[in-house]
């Protein structure tokens, strides 16, 4: 089931389109659009209430959820700072980017990254206010899971980001891995039109089994950069800058250990006369729980 929820809208609108087409998952997804964040503000509280409780920055829980609302950080890793990769580890959460060179801010108070570009303050605007989130150099974020404050991986069940001025359509997606980095299907951004400092919003949630290791991000169709940041399409620029604020997740669980390897033997007889051995041989089958 697809829920969309369409700029201005009180409440979430639920419409039963079919699922998205995967290999093998049964995705629920979750999408709102609008001009402010009262437009989207519904659905994403109602994603995190599909997930469960939250659980703030307490301990490891066998249920629920957790958030990153970036008010966290301190202001030393603040923009122009860069934040640490494992500054959320204590929610379950580590973020990197392929991108050689690229690394990860949040805005200071209320400036949405107007220190690299003084238009960003009019392209952009916060959900959870006053910190956004983005990558720079790059527009592309890993998310990987651990058990809350361990280096344990971990797997969650659902997976939801809010972004802001989604412009043009495809020019922010979400692809979802499992444990084995097989894809779970990528989920495109609905973009909320050709204005400034509109909020989009995307989830999934998982049903059938399908848990989710690994999510990378695509948040703009050009980066921020560190210096000499482009415009964003709105504001004359050559492509649609996008930038992110609440993650919010299905509470990390451990990613169970595979089972011991195991072979089985067959045709092995119980005694083996030398002479038959030297004559004959022996046929076996050998049959591994395993790939070899």
């Amino acid at each position: 089931m697809r829920r969309l929820c369409v700029g201005g809208c009180a409440a979430a609108v639920l419409l039963a389109v079919g699922p998205v087409s995967t290999a093998s998952a049964a995705p629920v997804v979750t999408q709102a659009f609008g001009p402010n964040a009262a437009a989207i503000t519904p659905t994403v509280n109602q994603f995190g209430n599909d997930l469960g409780t939250l659980n703030g920055t307490g301990p490891p829980a066998p249920s629920g959820r957790r958030q990153i609302v970036w008010d966290g950080v301190p202001a030393a890793r603040q923009s122009p700072a860069f934040m640490p990769e494992n500054q959320f580890r204590n929610v379950g959460a580590l973020f990197s980017t392929p991108t050689v060179g690229a690394a990860f801010q949040v805005s200071g108070a209320m400036n949405d990254f107007a220190n690299l570009n003084a238009t960003y303050a009019t392209a952009f605007d916060a959900f959870s206010v006053p910190r956004v989130f983005a990558p720079i150099g790059s527009t592309t974020t890993d998310t990987t899971f651990v058990v809350p404050s361990s280096t344990t991986e971990a797997q969650t069940n659902g997976f939801g980001v809010v972004f802001t001025d989604v412009d043009s359509a495809g020019s922010a997606s979400i692809q979802l891995f499992d444990a084995a980095d097989n894809s779970l299907g990528t989920f495109a951004v609905p973009a909320a039109g050709n204005s400034n400092a509109t909020f989009s919003f995307l989830g999934v949630i998982f049903n059938a089994g399908e848990r989710v290791a690994r999510a990378q991000i695509t948040s703009g169709a050009a980066p921020l950069l560190s210096a000499a940041s482009p415009a964003d399409i709105t504001q004359g620029g050559p492509a649609d800058l996008v930038v992110m604020d609440n993650f919010i997740y299905g509470e990390p669980q451990a990613i169970p250990a595979p089972p011991p390897p195991q072979v089985t033997l067959r045709g092995a007889p119980r005694t083996i006369r030398l002479r038959a051995l030297l004559r004959r041989g022996i046929r076996l089958r050998l049959t591994p729980n395993q790939p070899v």
